[in-house]
């Protein structure tokens, strides 16, 4: 009885340091939305990129496929939302130059 529970507790430990490892790995990431721009409708979009910089490398992601990811997100947020006419088409465009040129500096690469 003593050995199965000296086994029970040890899994219980096992299992604590994993959920606080975890823990830190959520506390560690936030976004801000789209970085030091208007969101307008994309605010989903921008908080997927900032999680691809965050952990894409981890995923076996580049910065080049977190940044086409954001420009697509952004086309289909267009569409779906019914604004893919007038000048809010231009700003996937605008947001994927900005991110090119200027989001090196922010992606982890592990």
């Amino acid at each position: 009885m003593k050995a199965q529970l000296t086994h029970y507790a040890d899994q219980a430990a096992v299992i604590a340091t994993q959920v606080s490892k975890d823990l830190k790995e959520v506390k560690r990431f936030a976004s801000d939305g789209c970085t030091g721009v208007p969101d307008f409708i994309f605010g989903d979009c921008c908080k997927n990129h900032d999680f691809g910089y965050e952990f894409g490398s981890e995923m076996g992601s580049t910065r080049l496929k977190e940044d086409n990811s954001l420009f697509q997100c952004m086309k289909k947020t267009l569409k779906r939302k019914k604004k893919n006419k007038g000048w809010m088409w231009c700003l996937p465009y605008i947001y994927w130059l900005g991110v090119r040129a200027l989001g090196a500096g922010r992606y982890n690469n592990g």
